[in-house]
């Protein structure tokens, strides 16, 4: 009898150790399921920022704006587009990037980042800048193109005095101007294009 009731005893402890085993695998299942490694943790965050972003777009990134913003320009001033004058590029949107070139291609976010200001001498002459804004989750802005021309030799625009158009009732004198010191003023009235061999 006494082995009888050893037996089902040891038995009954063998099950016992193997209901625990079961039951202890499952707890640490459990946890290991519940709690990642940061790694994946990390992971799991990108992938659900990402579906978010991809899934609902913020807006449009506002177009970039130069300074100077005169289109086209030229600049007659060894200091016009350098030092504290240097071309300077930024977007309205909070967290854009600005992306540009000069070399006349479309800029992208494998362009270059814009990060102060862009000087450009006579040498370089004309340079075309062509930026764009970009952010995760917007769509990317309008480019911005604009055109530098430096040239330190070049005559300043001839002004009028009387400024024209004008209609005058009597004889009038009209005094035709430069700063740039030295320069000799071509001028016609035929409407035609005045050239160096023109009056003068």
């Amino acid at each position: 009898m006494r082995n009888h009731v050893g037996d089902d005893t040891r038995r009954a402890g063998a099950f016992g150790a193997r209901a625990l085993a079961v039951i202890g695998a499952a707890a640490l299942s459990l946890t290991l399921t519940s709690c990642p490694p940061n790694s994946l943790l990390t992971d799991v965050k990108a992938q659900v920022e990402a579906a978010q972003q991809s899934g609902q777009n913020q807006g449009t990134v506002a177009a970039p704006a130069f300074t100077p913003s005169t289109a086209n320009g030229t600049y007659t001033s060894s200091t016009d587009l350098s030092g504290s004058s240097a071309i300077t590029i930024t977007c309205a949107t909070a967290g854009a990037a600005i992306h540009y070139t000069t070399d006349g291609s479309t800029p992208s976010v494998s362009t270059a980042t814009y990060t102060g200001p862009i000087s450009i001498t006579q040498a370089q002459s004309p340079v075309t800048i062509k930026a764009v804004g970009t952010r995760t989750g917007w769509t990317d802005s309008p480019m911005t193109t604009m055109t530098y021309v430096v040239n330190y030799n070049a005559v300043s625009t001839p002004t009028f005095n009387p400024a024209g158009p004008a209609t005058f009732t009597t004889a009038t004198d009209i005094q035709v101007s430069t700063t740039t010191s030295g320069a000799y003023i071509q001028f016609t009235t035929d409407g035609s294009m005045p050239t160096a061999s023109g009056g003068s």
